[in-house]
């Protein structure tokens, strides 16, 4: 009786926390039934990933079944209105307005005249009308599909959401069909916390984000093996996300030349399409990277202690301030501007200069997340999963900004490098979204001082957990083509 009730209750949990997400509608500034929904989302996914490791020789038909639950849950979602974050409405912007011609979400912002207002009102719906388009050519290609089909079908926004819902439920078909086929419940287990994470349904579904098409890709790119497949659909994956990319150092130091070799040269292939856009095509991810904070880590403990001396010394005017307005340089004294980017050089003779403390906190974090890279491939030289996931989590970690949508890149991650705490501790990503307030009809976004320390504590101790268990392992779980190490010390 008690095995019949564990077997029925969490897919019941899982469903009910999919129904109270869109009943609640409008997330922003509300609390407690959103809580509610998270909570009953994670009892769902706790509870089908132990009913999935106590099933013994069951343990792969329960895994079908939870994907057969997921596909529910994440079908619910799409019926639901995006609107803890504004990313879809850019989505369908950007793909219509390249009917003009590629490369103009990279040459002109939303707010631009030249692109018409069709529908009427879709403009307004963009976050950021000024900024032209951050997301790199593989992401277009994307976004174009998607729009084409938002208008051909009229479902809006539901396009995104269902073709975005469909990387997720197609990426844990793939791990079931392709990894843990033959390893076990454990493996089995860590497809169905994936498939029933309560980030992944709710950031693919319900969000929706191109996370999860670069999430896919990567992951892949792991299930093809070692050939060019791999290079070509890490290469695809950059173009989506850029977070893939730091998979080249482990390419160069095992000397895999021909994947490096195929991710470039799918990545051209993808950007040629965009390429009378030039110097363009990184004008709006720039003035992402540098604009933005949010939900930060390591970043914020760095620029707290790095900025404030800078910072006061020009308040004081003492010093010339020298900081960045998006893609411009401009000098500024005692709180006036005196000149722009032309003229900096030859203004600043003999002139004491004092950067922007939040640049000089890239630059240091930038430094660190080198010696992370090192770090991790001295570690993990032989089992690449594992490096990926610390490489790309090292990212997030060094990174000005964190939404919890990054969560759908490291989770098929955290499956293949077998880290099922640091799975788990991904679930807490969704307190960031605590900075919506309400008051009557007003919508506001302030972030709380508790959120992201909480957040970060969580996720440090799930990682150092799975450290912890991966430095007990007698044998990597899978493992990758050796490296030549004998300059990178000893492999632990």
């Amino acid at each position: 009786m008690g095995g019949f009730l564990v077997g029925w209750l969490w897919p019941l949990a899982s469903l009910a926390g999919a129904l109270a997400v869109i009943w609640a509608g409008d997330l922003r500034g509300a609390r407690a039934l959103p809580l509610a929904a998270w909570a009953l989302a994670g009892v769902g996914a706790v509870g089908g990933v132990w009913d999935t490791w106590r099933r013994g020789d069951d343990h792969a038909r329960i895994a079908w079944r939870a994907l057969g639950v997921a596909t529910l849950a994440a079908g619910i979602l799409t019926l639901g209105t995006p609107s803890l974050s504004d990313d879809v409405h850019r989505y369908l912007w950007e793909g219509r307005a390249q009917r003009l011609g590629p490369e103009t979400p990279y040459v002109l912002p939303p707010a631009s005249p030249v692109i018409p207002d069709e529908p009427t009102g879709s403009r307004a719906r963009v976050a950021h009308p000024d900024v032209t388009a951050a997301y790199p050519p593989g992401a277009q290609l994307f976004l174009w599909l998607g729009a084409s089909l938002a208008d051909v079908t009229g479902l809006g926004a539901h396009a995104f959401q269902l073709l975005l819902a469909l990387c997720h439920l197609a990426l844990c078909a793939l791990l079931l069909l392709r990894w843990a086929r033959g390893k076990g419940a454990g493996a089995h287990a860590l497809v169905v916390g994936l498939a029933l994470h309560p980030v992944a349904l709710l950031e693919s579904a319900l969000g929706p984000h191109l996370d999860a098409l670069a999430g896919l890709l990567l992951a892949g790119a792991f299930l093809v093996g070692n050939g060019r497949g791999h290079g070509a659909l890490v290469g695809l994956s950059t173009v989506v996300k850029p977070w893939a990319i730091l998979l080249s150092p482990w390419w160069i130091a095992a000397r895999r030349w021909s994947a490096l070799a195929t991710c470039a040269a799918a990545m051209l292939l993808c950007a040629l399409p965009y390429a009378r856009a030039g110097g363009a095509l990184l004008g709006g991810l720039g003035q992402y990277a540098t604009r933005w904070e949010f939900n930060a880590g390591l970043y914020r403990v760095v620029e707290r202690a790095v900025s404030p001396p800078f910072q006061a010394r020009a308040d004081q005017g003492r010093w010339v301030h020298l900081w960045r307005s998006g893609m411009d340089v401009v000098v500024e004294e005692a709180g006036q501007v005196r000149l722009a980017v032309g003229d900096a050089r030859a203004a600043l003779k003999g002139t004491r200069v004092v950067v922007d403390g939040r640049l000089v906190a890239r630059m240091i974090c930038a430094g660190l997340l080198l010696l992370a890279l090192g770090l991790a491939l001295r570690s993990y030289a032989r089992v690449r999963e594992r490096y990926a996931l610390c490489a790309l989590g090292a990212l997030m970690a060094v990174s000005p900004t964190v939404h919890p949508w990054y969560a759908l890149i490291l989770l098929p991650l955290c499956v293949l490098a077998r880290a099922p705490a640091t799975m788990a501790a991904l679930g807490v990503l969704p307190l960031a979204y605590a900075v919506w307030r309400t008051d009557g009809a007003q919508v506001s976004w302030e972030e709380s001082s508790w959120t992201a320390p909480v957040i970060w504590t969580v996720l440090l101790a799930g990682f150092l957990t799975d450290v912890k268990t991966w430095r007990s392992d007698a044998l990597p779980t899978q493992s990758s083509p050796a490296l030549n190490t004998a300059s990178m010390g000893k492999v632990a």
